[in-house]
């Protein structure tokens, strides 16, 4: 795996290194990669030996510095890309039960269900806890996984967190569905986020399907802004899957690890010769606060799944599309850090809400006595092994 990052933004690319004379690498014609389109930057990545996994780390693009979610890299081999999907083991901050959980909800054309705050839609059976609709701001640190049905007819559809009641504030990720041409095996759908109540983006064309390096931008002396800021607030996001639900994609035979080599290996400023060159709006710094981007999906593909990870106190909303197909980092606007509501919404008829489910997140720090008591542990086990 050959990584490289020019002008704040992060590129990925596979291929083969070759030890002989002076190394050679060769690229194995799936093309290249952005890590992603959003607010994020400067990423390093590294092997797993114990899980056997490659696992990559980048900052948000936010006031005073955070880093954004750990992400576990691999390799679609039907849609021939590089998948982004948080690690298993932050299901740890979970919460001991849902606040919210719902299954097969029609939604109805130009409408919306409220998941948390102040006027739920649906308070008795529908709601594992019920109290948690009078305490909205339990969704500012919290994990939000949905799955769609695909509509017959274009439309939006999507999600809105960070939210009060009766305004319009937050930060809204949706869907903008085209039903795939007849005998197409696959298909795109524009995705994007933005400020709840407007569409800003509404008039800038679709990302290209691919990006070369040498993306021609100003401000490149800004990229290290933020590299020795605090890490992330206590209030860190953090989740997975239930443990009976799975992406549609992420079926263990259409994946593996990804990459061989380390990113460090390569020279920074070092880039494949056959890259094109070319310059978009989409790419470059600084990265887009409230992104857009194409997420292809297959024909076979029954509904659309979309994971949110939500840390007010970091300003961040971070979003994975069909378990990893794209990762998306989006800015919360100022302010909506008192604000935890959480809802979908549909603007398109067809469209049903298979599965929710909200999860309150814990504190990612614990002290020190605990790491020593874990240590223990694992090396008493190392030696009763031995």
């Amino acid at each position: 795996m050959y990584k490289w990052s020019h002008d704040g933004v992060d590129y990925l690319q596979l291929g083969n290194w070759s030890d002989a004379a002076n190394g050679s690498w060769i690229p194995d014609g799936a093309g290249t990669s952005v890590v992603e389109r959003g607010s994020f930057y400067a990423s390093k990545d590294f092997w797993d030996p114990v899980g056997g996994r490659r696992i990559l780390w980048g900052w948000a693009v936010v006031a005073g510095g955070v880093q954004a979610l750990p992400r576990v890299v691999t390799w679609h081999v039907t849609l021939r890309q590089l998948m982004y999907a948080p690690p298993k083991e932050l299901d740890q901050l979970r919460g001991p039960s849902p606040l919210v959980e719902l299954h097969g909800v029609p939604l109805s054309t130009n409408g919306s269900v409220t998941l948390l705050g102040l006027n739920p839609s649906f308070v008795n059976s529908s709601f594992v806890n019920n109290s948690s609709f009078v305490n909205p701001s339990m969704g500012n640190a919290s994990e939000l996984v949905v799955r769609f049905s695909l509509p017959p007819t274009p439309g939006r559809f999507g999600v809105r967190v960070l939210q009060a009641s009766g305004q319009s504030v937050g930060v809204e990720l949706h869907v903008d569905f085209v039903p795939p041409k007849p005998n197409s095996s696959r298909f795109s759908v524009e995705i994007g986020s933005m400020p709840c109540g407007s569409d800003p983006l509404a008039s800038v064309p679709p990302p290209p399907a691919s990006v070369g390096a040498g993306i021609e931008t100003a401000g490149r002396s800004q990229v290290a802004t933020g590299r020795r800021a605090s890490r992330r607030s206590s209030t860190r996001p953090a989740g997975s899957h239930p443990a009976d639900s799975h992406p549609a994609d992420s079926h263990p035979a259409d994946s593996h690890p990804a990459g061989l080599h380390p990113a460090d290996s390569y020279p920074a400023d070092s880039h494949p010769a056959d890259l094109p060159r070319a310059a978009t709006s989409h790419v470059g710094w600084p990265p887009q606060p409230f992104p857009r981007d194409s997420l292809t999906l297959l024909r076979s593909d029954a509904a659309l799944e979309l994971r949110v990870f939500v840390d007010a106190a970091a300003a961040t909303v971070e979003s994975f599309w069909m378990g990893g197909r794209v990762a998306m980092t989006t800015v919360a606007p100022a302010g909506d850090s008192a604000r935890g509501g959480v809802e979908v919404f549909s603007d398109v008829e067809g469209v049903r809400l298979l599965d929710a489910v909200v999860w309150p997140l814990g504190d990612i720090w614990v002290t020190p006595q605990t790491v020593v008591a874990r240590a223990t542990e694992k090396e008493a086990g190392f030696n009763h092994q031995e």
